[in-house]
């Protein structure tokens, strides 16, 4: 790839000698360095070459699950932009929705919109890879202290309000910190461990979100799996060996733990148990355990593998968390009512009661 800087001091032409580079740098943006949005176009796309809109990645999040269809893509379309918007695809069970979005820089971001039979919720729009822009106007292009204008102010819930524009409206990474432990359990085999020719660990694997908003906290526990962790694995590495990923303890944890994380936890930037150092520990974790707890009659021992992942939310972000919930209980609740009402052979038609 070559840059050669033209003849307006603001503009450079990128020449690429393979064409999949220039399709990856198109693809992947918008770019900003430092903040700043830096605006890249195709050469061949038309004669004249328009910097006042750039392409970007937006998440919708906090839509409810009824309107996640076909027939309100358009609409959905219509609100994000006016113009070249390309539906990419959902994730989270439909929870957030990705478009490509052809932003007009000449107007302010749109936020979102309400929806409702009194206009009382609100879906967010997130965009990726978002630089400085104006938490008053919405514009890119200047930040808040260069801002003739007022924050914009809208209702969050039925008793407070908020600023339109904010740091809500970046789509990127969530910051989290982990807690990884092992926490020993009585143990439920009973006579079942009579039959057991090996110790064995039975390892329960989970997990617990913590969403901290200023002084408000709101959880969710969810155990993902559960599996039995032969003693024997703890030592097919030998001392002049270093611990390595084609070992059989991290291979079996990282696919009983790692491969089997729920798929809501793939937008956290780090996942600590990916990583070789953190697998490691949590076999010298279990030596101890089996050197300090186990007997020699001991077959099994039932641990619980508790991760703890705590990260922070905007008061907007925990708006939409609490709608996102709201609606997967009652999910669940009508769920479950249709469960019980074919097991019976019941009506479906009249579900309230």
């Amino acid at each position: 790839m070559t840059v050669k800087k033209l003849d307006d001091g603001h503009t450079f032409l990128f020449e690429f000698t393979q064409k999949n580079d220039k399709e990856k740098i198109l693809k992947r943006r918008p770019y900003n360095v430092n903040g700043v949005l830096i605006v890249i176009k195709d050469l061949n796309s038309s004669d004249t070459i328009d910097f006042t809109s750039d392409s970007f990645l937006v998440a919708v999040v906090g839509l409810p699950l009824y309107l996640c269809t076909d027939d309100f893509l358009p609409t959905l379309k219509s609100r994000v932009g006016d113009n070249n918007v390309v539906f990419l695809g959902t994730s989270n069970n439909n929870r957030f929705i990705y478009l490509r979005v052809d932003v007009d820089l000449k107007k302010p971001l749109r936020p979102g919109f309400y929806i409702g039979q009194n206009q009382n919720r609100f879906v967010e729009f997130k965009y990726w890879n978002l630089g400085d822009f104006c938490y008053n106007c919405g514009m890119i292009g200047h930040v808040k202290g260069n801002c003739v204008h007022l924050p914009v102010g809208r209702a969050l819930n039925a008793t407070s309000v908020t600023h339109v524009y904010g740091p809500w409206l970046r789509h990127s990474p969530v910051e989290t910190s982990c807690q990884i432990g092992l926490v020993i359990l009585p143990n439920d085999v009973g006579e079942c461990e009579k039959s057991l020719t090996y110790p064995q660990f039975c390892i329960e694997v989970e997990f617990k979100m913590l969403a901290v908003c200023n002084t408000i906290t709101e959880s969710a526990t969810r155990s993902i799996s559960r599996f039995r962790f032969p003693c024997s694995y703890l030592y097919t590495e030998t001392e002049s060996t270093d611990f390595t990923t084609t070992s059989k303890a991290y291979e079996v944890i990282k696919r009983e733990i790692y491969e089997k994380t729920p798929s809501f936890l793939g937008c956290f930037k780090h996942m600590p148990l990916n990583m070789p150092d953190v697998t490691e520990s949590l076999v010298e974790e279990l030596k101890l355990i089996q050197k300090d707890k186990f007997s020699c009659d001991d077959k099994w021992l039932t641990l619980k593998l508790q991760i703890i992942l705590q990260y922070p939310l905007t008061l907007v972000d925990h708006e939409t968390l609490l709608s996102i919930f709201r609606e997967r209980v009652i999910e669940r609740k009508m769920s479950s009512l249709i469960k019980k009402r074919v097991e019976k052979n019941e009506n479906l038609l009249s579900l309230s009661t």
